[in-house]
């Protein structure tokens, strides 16, 4: 009997030992194996407890990955403990780098600001010289994609803004080696190259927010031509190099009326053109005076929109001065027709001298 309950003591006594350290250790490699699903749990019985496991070398723990049941998420620490977030999984699975995710299914947390081009948040790294890294965007069910791109060696460096439906349409592209930019011009010639790819869409367009309305250029055959509200104002003439201007038609009951023919030749008179010029580059400049124009006729200057810098009005005084030779023209040609009666009212009174002179002469 007593021989009994030395063995039962003994047993007793060893496994209490156990409990107080390790349940299990295990020297070298273990394996489980079933012949089904197998399984290996590791649960805490404890609520807002750990439960996790711990790996190490030189006799010390290095890392530990489990479930921090603090925070409900799980944790892959480069500690002995889950508290550092490394990679963190939340339970609808987002993912967190250096941090616990928040609403984005992936966050990455990390101070980029140290080094001469910093450390990256995110690093793609392309395995062959001749390819871009890339970024794809798609929504599934779509063919369509859109596209960020990117080659950064010595002669190529280009990074893309592209969409493509099987066929990549690049629409903004930075060239590295030369710091320039282009919109539809994958190799721009310019700090801003853009490619105009039909001739009936606008190349630039810009807009008021407090107002609908859109100035906008675009290139037509050749010429830069200038829009308002899709209806052309002016453009720029590739042959002359003039500027055409295309008021739209006024209304019927609208516009100032130009002066009588003698007022229009006096304003005309009036206005007197300033010289400008550098003397160090022997060139001189004409330009007209809004201040002396504003005294002329309000007409021939305009006002600036938010400004009360006076300009020229150069269709005015092109309408004033076409006035002013068709006044004179008319005076020419009537001062022409008055010329040719009086010589044929002279011819006639020659006639008649010379008939009077034949007479007389028989007199005598």
């Amino acid at each position: 009997m007593s021989q009994h309950f030395a063995i039962i003591s003994s047993i007793l006594f060893s496994v209490s030992n156990l409990l107080a350290q390790h349940i299990f250790t295990a020297e070298g490699n273990g394996v489980f194996m079933s012949p089904a699903s197998t399984n290996l749990d590791i649960i805490s019985s404890l609520d807002n407890s750990n439960s996790l496991l711990r790996m190490g070398d030189n006799n010390s723990i290095k890392s530990s990955f489990g479930f921090n049941g603090n925070t409900d998420l799980f944790v892959l620490s480069m500690a002995g403990t889950l508290g550092s977030n490394d990679l963190t999984i939340t339970p609808n699975g987002k993912l967190g780098v250096n941090g616990p995710p928040d609403t984005s299914r992936m966050l990455i947390t990390h101070n980029s600001t140290s080094g001469v081009i910093g450390s990256a948040h995110l690093l793609l790294s392309q395995n062959s010289m001749a390819d871009p890294a890339r970024f794809i965007f798609e929504n599934v069910g779509s063919s369509k994609q859109w596209l960020i791109k990117a080659t950064a060696k010595s002669g190529s460096a280009k990074f893309k803004l592209a969409f493509t439906d099987g066929i990549d349409s690049d629409i903004l592209t930075f060239d590295g080696d030369q710091f320039y930019t282009g919109i539809h011009q994958t190799n721009p010639e310019g700090y801003l190259h853009i490619k105009q790819e039909f001739p009936s869409i606008d190349a630039i367009a810009m807009v008021n927010d407090n107002t609908p309305d859109k100035w906008s250029m675009r290139i037509g055959d050749e010429d830069i031509l200038f829009y308002f509200n899709d209806g052309i104002r002016g453009g720029f003439d590739v042959s002359t190099g003039n500027y055409n201007n295309f008021p739209p038609p006024p209304p019927l009951t609208s516009g100032t009326p130009l002066a009588e023919d003698h007022q229009i030749l006096e304003k005309v008179n009036q206005i007197k053109a300033l010289v400008i010029g550098d003397p160090s580059f022997d060139r001189n400049t004409l330009i007209l005076d809004p201040n002396d124009l504003l005294n002329i006729d309000p007409s021939l200057v305009s006002y600036a929109e938010e400004s009360p810098i006076l300009g020229v009005n150069y269709s005015r005084i092109s309408l004033l001065v076409i006035r002013a030779i068709q006044s004179r023209q008319d005076q020419i040609s009537e001062q022409n027709n008055r010329i040719s009666r009086l010589a044929i009212r002279h011819q006639q009174n020659l006639h008649r001298l010379r008939a009077l002179e034949e007479k007389v002469a028989t007199l005598h």
